[in-house]
């Protein structure tokens, strides 16, 4: 992780990121879904532990959470 990155996760997202285009679950990540990680990112305080699931967010954060669980 990098020194001054407010995110503690956002290693984790990457890799997530990855493994969906490597087994072509996924083959792009869309404007909106960058700008509500932004978001996402902000709601947890840099922690995914402080996460809490309004529903408001896009289902690609619930497969994110789904992967972090089992990796």
């Amino acid at each position: 992780m990098m020194k001054d990155q407010n995110c503690g996760f956002l290693d984790d997202w990457i890799k997530f990121l990855e493994a969906g285009n490597e087994d072509k679950s996924r083959q792009a990540i869309k404007k909106d879904e960058w700008e509500m990680f932004l978001e996402f990112n902000k709601n947890c305080k840099g922690n995914i532990k402080n996460f809490e699931d309004d529903g408001c967010f896009p289902s690609i954060f619930d497969d994110f959470l789904e992967w972090k669980e089992k990796n």
